[in-house]
């Protein structure tokens, strides 16, 4: 037997050891690597769980367009809308944006709800309180309250939602019905009060809903909801970190004068348009954030690998 042979038997054992453990924890990538690589993308190694903004400094760090997902009303297809199952599920995909809609009850808790009243095909509950207006429950009531189809969770609390994301590189954006300022004001005071002020951005619909909290709130993420160009270009004045605008107006000149002034861009598509090409056609337009139902489905197609020449 030839030296070299015996030196091959000899070290036998001892390659095919590396190339076991290679396998093991190629298989272990495999099956844990996917679920975190978006987050990973969208959380800076600069930037930790413990840093005070996490999320949102990215709309600073990295350039336009971001390409990221706002999940409407959570990740709806790991739980009924504005459900603590939604929010956690859209944290654990690593989408950096969850839009929840947030009111406050007679008790003044605060909790996720988007109807003005309690609608039968959402909620189940005592038939007394279907119909009525949301805010009009105390806190009992609001617990005797369940989704529809089975599920068997209460609705949701602002608290409640924050707990679910504390632990992920993602913020709620918060769309607070009615916009009355004490409420506002109890948002931000619960988030500070948990030591989340970075996982919330308020989101305004009036000009003089941004200039409050912008002046009282300085440290708070903002995002301003623009009716008209006008809107805009008032805006501006107030630093919102975020613009919506409508798609109608997209235009590479309103695309550029926004992030000149600083600001990220986000644009619906829902129902009918909420479609892989559409958003590819928003974020190939230089929009930073579209907020979509299906965010699950969007993650997926931007951890997608480019296709070239049409080819996969």
């Amino acid at each position: 037997m030839s030296l070299l042979h015996q030196r091959r038997i000899a070290q036998g054992p001892a390659r095919r050891i590396p190339r076991r453990l290679s396998r093991w924890l190629l298989s272990l990538l495999i099956v844990f690597g996917t679920p975190l690589y978006f987050a990973e993308e969208l959380s800076s190694s600069a930037y930790t769980a413990s840093s005070p903004r996490s999320v949102l400094a990215r709309l600073y760090e990295k350039p336009s367009p971001l390409r990221w997902p706002s999940a409407h009303r959570g990740a709806q297809a790991s739980g009924p809308e504005n459900s603590v199952d939604a929010v956690r599920g859209a944290a654990q995909a690593g989408i950096p944006l969850i839009e929840v809609d947030l009111r406050r009850n007679a008790d003044g808790t605060l909790f996720l709800y988007h109807d003005r009243r309690l609608d039968g095909s959402k909620v189940t509950g005592p038939s007394q309180l279907l119909g009525r207006p949301a805010e009009s429950l105390d806190d009992r009531e609001l617990r005797l309250l369940r989704y529809a189809g089975g599920v068997p969770s209460h609705l949701a609390t602002y608290a409640e939602a924050l707990d679910a994301v504390a632990p992920y590189h993602t913020t709620l954006q918060l769309d607070v019905k009615g916009e009355p300022r004490a409420v506002i004001d109890q948002a931000v005071f619960i988030a500070r009060e948990k030591g989340q002020a970075h996982q919330i951005v308020v989101q305004c619909q009036r000009l003089s809903t941004l200039a409050y909290v912008r002046e009282k709130f300085p440290d708070i993420a903002v995002l301003a909801r623009a009716h008209s160009v006008a809107d805009v270009r008032q805006a501006y004045r107030k630093l919102p970190d975020i613009i919506q605008i409508d798609e109608a107006w997209i235009s590479p000149g309103m695309v550029q004068e926004i992030h000149a002034a600083g600001s990220k861009i986000l644009v619906k598509s829902l129902d009918t348009m909420d479609t892989v090409e559409h958003w590819q056609r928003l974020f190939d337009a230089g929009i930073d954030i579209v907020l979509t139902d299906k965010a699950m489905q969007m993650v997926r197609h931007l951890r997608a690998p480019p296709r070239l020449n049409g080819v996969p």
